[in-house]
């Protein structure tokens, strides 16, 4: 299944994930978690080691864990903030200013207080609340009074100006553009259920393309397809396997085992 994103697709694969219609979003985008998303995984790029392709570490981020993390602690309002003093896809970000400083300003609870009043308060009040804002910012940047930095850090504090932030970025990032923005339908997401391949469609597909004969095709389907088509059986929809009668039922098997393969 698959269709065009109104906005950023990181923004909508985040509020499908949010809406929990898919489990998790694969990407490399970190901005996948600013949108929103609540399961992030992210596979490292291929690198060359002794003659050999080795790509076998994957990375698992969750909102739940990156807010509980005694070592970083940040909500998605405090993710956000991240984004906005370090920059990303849509502006530049401060200067000067670490990954490690934003973070410790993020943990300080700006980034909360600033999407809290973005979200509610009118135009004339939001003005009123960023100048109290800015100068609680400036403040910590001179004294470090909550601890989150290593050391007090007065001279970003005069980098924090009427400027910042970028109020459009800032809604960009707040309310992105999806399916389910206002005056957007939704797309039709009633058929969104595993199916598993029709195999006599990759089948024919295999001796028209692929293997010249019916016998290689089905050395490599045997080999490499097969044995993932019954790990997909029997672990999806938590199926029943009757030992006495070697039956197996769940969602997508209803199968009789008729033989077991050792290991190789």
């Amino acid at each position: 299944m698959s269709y065009k994103a109104l906005g950023e697709a990181e923004a909508e694969l985040a509020e499908l994930n949010h809406r929990n219609l898919i489990d998790c979003v694969m990407s490399d985008d970190i901005d996948t978690l600013i949108f929103g998303a609540q399961c992030l995984i992210r596979i490292e790029r291929p690198f060359k080691a002794k003659k050999s392709t080795v790509c076998d570490n994957v990375y698992i981020y969750t909102s739940q864990a990156i807010e509980n993390s005694d070592s970083i602690g940040l909500t998605h309002a405090g993710l956000i903030f991240v984004a906005l003093v370090n920059g990303g896809d849509y502006h530049d970000g401060l200067e000067q200013f670490g990954i490690k400083t934003a973070i410790a300003l993020a943990c300080c609870g700006f980034g909360d207080s600033l999407s809290n009043a973005f979200k509610n308060l009118a135009e004339p009040e939001l003005a009123t609340f960023l100048q109290s804002w800015w100068r609680s910012i400036r403040h910590e940047l001179q004294s470090n009074s909550q601890g989150y930095m290593t050391n007090q850090n007065p001279s970003l504090a005069c980098q924090i100006t009427e400027s910042f932030p970028d109020l459009q970025v800032l809604s960009l990032y707040v309310n992105p553009v999806t399916s389910w923005s206002p005056g957007q339908v939704p797309p039709d997401t009633s058929r969104w259920y595993p199916h598993l391949p029709q195999l006599w469609l990759v089948a024919q597909f295999a001796v028209e393309h692929l293997f010249p004969t019916h016998q290689q095709y089905l050395k490599v389907f045997h080999k490499h397809l097969f044995p993932k088509m019954a790990y997909r059986l029997i672990t999806f929809g938590a199926p029943m396997y009757d030992a006495k009668t070697q039956h197996i039922h769940g969602l997508l098997a209803d199968a009789a085992v008729t033989k077991i393969y050792p290991q190789p």
